[in-house]
């Protein structure tokens, strides 16, 4: 089953594989949401439609599957004229026994960590639906203040540059055994990365970043098609496979809200994901 939240608020329960309202195909390249390859993701899962970005979101993990935005310019600038205020609150659009509660994060020692973050919202309503927990994953407190925001600040200093990116975010559940941590008694499953992967139509080039969530300050850059093979999803489906083989330069995270060209890949590579993938949580659900 299937929640959109409209623009108006009203909840609509739809058949899966229904395409998304036309008000919010604006949030996704070529109009097309992300195709989610495992198919162990598609369980319980609620797609959901914001003013300011779309997000689908899974009860077998409490968390945001992917997040997808079409950010802009002129929307950064109106977003960097709001205050900034935490109204995190449960989705009561999605079921009670498929979404996250702010018990759940209650002494976690994890950060209720954006997808879509709150510095890429230009009204307070957008705001507002930015600090839904459907867009949360527990977050390693350090990444979600560090290397992460850095990231979200870079992406924003180069959209402002380039005029308009298609950007994509998400966690990744990989495990090299069962292995899977979970807050609030097995409520809500904590990722073992985080991704954020950007388009831009400029250039047609494509790239994503891959952090472990964890205290670490690096990250990694990869290929759609790398990132689809460790996560599960095309988050691009509209482009076409040759040019998924290839990751741009993406702009190097620093500090504040600017940015340096280049990238970073840590000594680490793929032989870290060696390991059998494995949804713990979409198998034992509970």
């Amino acid at each position: 089953m299937i929640i959109r939240k409209l623009l108006t608020g009203a909840v609509l329960l739809c058949l899966a594989n229904v395409v998304y309202a036309e008000d919010c195909q604006q949030h996704f390249l070529g109009g097309t949401e992300p195709l989610l390859i495992n198919q162990k993701l598609t369980n319980r899962g609620h797609e959901i439609c914001y003013e300011a970005y779309a997000l689908f979101t899974s009860g077998m993990s409490r968390t945001a599957i992917w997040s997808a935005e079409h950010l802009t310019r002129d929307n950064l600038e109106l977003a960097a004229q709001i205050k900034r205020i935490n109204p995190f609150h449960a989705e009561e659009s999605v079921p009670a026994e498929d979404r996250a509660e702010l018990s759940d994060y209650k002494s976690s020692g994890y950060d209720r960590g954006h997808m879509a973050p709150n510095g890429d919202m230009p009204t307070k309503t957008a705001q507002h639906e930015s600090f839904s927990l459907a867009n949360m994953i527990p977050q390693w407190p350090s990444q979600n203040q560090g290397i992460w925001s850095e990231v979200e600040s870079a992406v924003r200093e180069y959209t402002k540059e380039q005029g308009e990116l298609f950007v994509v975010t998400g966690p990744a559940f990989i495990y090299s055994q069962n292995d899977a941590s979970y807050i609030s008694n097995g409520r809500v499953l904590v990722p073992s990365h985080t991704w954020k992967a950007i388009y831009n139509p400029k250039t047609g080039e494509s790239g994503a970043y891959f952090v472990v969530n964890n205290e670490t300050s690096d990250y990694e850059t990869l290929s759609m098609a790398e990132l689809q093979k460790r996560v599960g999803i095309d988050v691009f489906p509209k482009l076409p496979s040759q040019y998924k083989v290839t990751a741009m330069t993406l702009p190097t995270p620093t500090k504040g809200r600017g940015y340096t060209s280049g990238y970073h890949h840590p000594s680490y590579g793929a032989a870290h994901f060696a390991g059998k993938m494995l949804y713990h949580s979409f198998k034992h659900a509970r």
